[in-house]
């Protein structure tokens, strides 16, 4: 099952990257493409399932390793976004560490987050976006307190040893994100999101007295507040339409009022 679920994201990854890089590679003819950079602050909290094996079966652990844990998640990086054809697509990528709070263990994550998003409404101030994202983490860490691991093979018992163990862990995920953006003043542009992320891992280690093996999966719910700078000009909600009606009303209207009925 866990062998099934890290394929599918795998396909996943190579699907939206060869869309993502489509994009990329056909920009607008009619707009130039805008970036906006800027850093990110965001809170999240969700429920993890940890499988933790010793390093050998001889090994004892006095102390449980998490089993399952709905930690609280708070931390912050740097952010970009682009936006291409004519504004209707944007790629937005979060680059940022976050800080498991949790009493079983301390650990950091590296988050790197691959956001996909399609336009859904937009005005001269405000844009709201949403769409699937692509994610990759690492997360290193250890016990919150000291353990004992003692090795036993049944006919001698060593002395226990007191250490944390320690964690490393190669997660990949999916999520789904929706946003609102709004220019504050000129270049200036406040971004608010929220979503869900699923994760599974595809690498995991452990750490007493010999290398274990370790895998997580988890999901969790999020906010991010983000500040960016935009570069480039600013793409303005389109109009031409109703113009082009209002133009073609008056020409009308002009028409009517210059024409006259030739005399018999």
């Amino acid at each position: 099952m866990h062998m099934m679920i890290v394929t599918r994201l795998k396909v996943s990854c190579l699907i939206v990257l060869f869309a993502v890089g489509y994009v990329i590679m056909h920009p607008s003819p009619s707009y130039s493409n805008t970036y906006s950079v800027g850093g990110y602050f965001t809170a999240q909290v969700g429920s993890y399932s940890w499988d933790i094996s010793t390093s050998s079966d001889n090994i004892i652990a006095i102390q449980k390793p998490p089993s399952r844990s709905t930690p609280v998640m708070t931390g912050g990086g740097f952010v970009w976004a682009g936006e291409f054809l004519d504004g209707q697509f944007m790629l937005k990528q979060n680059l940022g560490f976050e800080a498991f709070i949790a009493d079983r263990f301390s650990m950091t994550r590296f988050s790197f987050i691959n956001t996909f998003a399609y336009v859904l409404f937009r005005t001269d101030m405000l844009t709201v976006w949403a769409g699937p994202q692509l994610n990759l983490y690492y997360i290193w860490g250890k016990d919150s307190t000291s353990g004992a691991f003692l090795y036993s093979d049944y006919i001698s018992t060593s002395v226990p040893v007191y250490k944390r163990r320690t964690y490393g862990l190669l997660p990949i995920g999916t999520g789904l994100a929706l946003g609102l953006d709004y220019d504050v003043y000129k270049n200036l542009r406040l971004s608010f999101e929220a979503g869900f992320h699923f994760s599974t891992s595809v690498y995991g280690q452990t750490h007493e007295i010999g290398n274990g093996k370790a895998s997580v999966t988890g999901y969790e719910g999020y906010i991010n507040v983000s500040a960016m700078y935009r570069f480039g000009k600013k793409i303005m909600h389109d109009d031409t339409d109703t113009d082009t009606d209002k133009d073609a009303d008056i020409g009308t209207e002009k028409k009517t009022e210059t024409y006259t009925e030739p005399d018999d």
